[in-house]
């Protein structure tokens, strides 16, 4: 289970941390068939994924941290040019930016292929 917009910041641990979508889930399991996503609420989403399904290996931990990043870094530049700025997008431009830093920071302790 995944609660995909935190009300308030977070450190759950030094390295801080990621949420992942479906798709960077899909990336991070190599797309494997079989993996269902449940979303209630637009805010927590369950997965399941079958035994066959878990496996990761470094490409895929590295596809899915450049996904995240590239997601991160797109939600920031839509957030950026919207003319509103109200109190729920700037918790989203905040969530969106450690999710950035965090996804680009973990890249550079896995190895390129």
């Amino acid at each position: 289970m995944e609660d995909l917009k935190l009300p308030r910041g977070e450190l759950a641990f030094k390295g801080g941390f990621l949420i992942l979508d479906d798709v960077a889930i899909r990336y991070l399991f190599g797309h494997c068939d079989g993996i269902l996503t449940t979303i209630r609420a637009e805010r927590l989403a369950s997965y399941m994924i079958p035994a066959s399904c878990l496996r990761i290996t470094q490409k895929s931990y590295r596809d899915a941290l450049e996904y995240c990043a590239k997601s991160a870094l797109d939600k920031i530049t839509l957030l950026r040019q919207k003319p509103t700025g109200t109190y729920a997008e700037g918790l989203d431009h905040m969530r969106s930016a450690m999710q950035f830093i965090t996804a680009y920071l973990s890249l550079a302790d896995v190895p390129s292929p």
